[in-house]
């Protein structure tokens, strides 16, 4: 029963390992952006904008890839469809090993902290009892099982769960931001000149990875946005609060039932 408790939490989280290997192609929010070129080039003091959005796309990617390679901290939020259901995201992460993640609606969520090694999870009930699948098979089983995870914090078996690690480190392969490295290797195609959180930036389509990346034209050109996929399976989020540290703090916990404490 230990073992098919904890990996509830294991496959939970795996909707959230997925978030940098999505490859669905270009957002479905392309065609909303059709147009905006020409009504940027018409602000005030968009010389700068006008003249990066015009660089290469193999340069602009260059640049990108450099300012994101050297972040410190990142926040993001948005939006995960998986297997047609859409959940808030909203995180962050920094370079000193400290990460939270919550995944879902109020009342209905997901959440994961990392503070040094130390990783807590906490899963609201209404996610348990829409998602049976995750307590196992059985209906008593799955009854007891969500009466003893739901609506507490529970401290992780790292050693456990490898994906904890990839989605709660700011620069590992695995990563958020690491995901974005990676597609920003493999950008040939340039889009169009919008505003996103703000900013003025340019959009970028990977050839593999992210179906589109938006690079702010003007200051430190990092990704601002990422969107991938259409339909049942996709994401889009706004990256900021660039190099903000994370702030986390340990719950009230308990250790999951069967595990040594980590």
């Amino acid at each position: 029963m230990q073992r098919r408790l904890w990996a509830a939490v294991v496959v939970a989280m795996l909707a959230l390992a997925a978030v940098g290997s999505l490859t669905l192609g270009h957002s479905q929010e392309k065609a909303a952006h059709r147009g905006v070129h020409e009504a940027a080039a018409n602000d005030a003091g968009l010389d700068d904008v006008t003249a990066f959005a015009v660089l290469p796309p193999s340069e602009i990617a260059r640049r990108a890839k450099i300012e994101m390679k050297a972040l410190k901290a990142v926040h993001y939020r948005g939006f995960m469809v998986v297997g047609g259901d859409k959940m808030a995201l909203t995180g962050g992460v920094d370079g000193q090993r400290h990460c939270q993640i919550r995944l879902g609606a109020v009342g209905a969520a997901m959440r994961v902290r990392r503070v040094s090694d130390a990783y807590f999870v906490r899963f609201d009930r209404e996610v348990l009892i829409e998602h049976p699948e995750l307590m196992g098979k059985s209906g008593r089983a799955s009854e007891s099982l969500i009466e003893i995870l739901s609506g507490k914090w529970w401290k992780a078996p790292v050693d456990s769960v490898p994906e904890f690690r990839g989605m709660c480190s700011l620069h590992s392969h695995k990563s958020f931001v690491g995901a974005i490295v990676k597609s920003l290797s493999l950008t040939t195609v340039r889009g169009d000149v919008a505003r996103v959180a703000g900013r003025m930036a340019v959009a970028l389509v990977p050839t593999q990875g992210y179906g589109e990346l938006w690079v702010a034209a003007t200051g430190k050109h990092r990704v601002v946005r990422a969107s991938d996929g259409v339909g049942n399976d996709s994401i889009d989020v706004v990256l900021a609060g660039f190099d903000r540290p994370v702030k986390v703090t340990v719950p009230p916990y308990r250790m999951i039932p069967g595990f040594a404490t980590v």
